[in-house]
């Protein structure tokens, strides 16, 4: 699900801000995935309960879902979040200038 809404949205931004340059954009792609791969699960992470109790749907896989969504199971999700951004800080710093700014803030 991720990568048909979150990453595919950084891939195209990333199309514009390395201004069509295959090789820039092929170097710089995993790390536009993982920032919208982070930014994705900050979205259900946020809407977990309404998309649990409400719509039936769940997406994390390998959490209990049996209830509400325990203190230790949000912080893994919150840690492979940050994990995430960490590793997308990398791609950020190599954006090029007229881009960059705008990613990070």
């Amino acid at each position: 699900y991720i990568l048909g809404s979150a990453e595919v949205v950084g891939l195209m931004c990333l199309k514009i801000f390395v201004y069509g340059d295959e090789d820039e954009y092929q170097k710089l792609k995993p790390y536009a995935m993982k920032l919208g791969s982070a930014f994705q699960k900050i979205n259900f992470l946020r809407d977990y309960s309404a998309d649990y109790h409400e719509l039936g749907r769940l997406y994390f896989p390998g959490i209990d879902h049996s209830g509400e969504l325990s203190v230790e199971n949000k912080m893994r999700i919150e840690d492979e979040i940050q994990k995430e951004f960490d590793e997308a800080l990398i791609g950020i710093k190599m954006l090029p200038k007229s881009s960059r700014f705008g990613v990070y803030v």
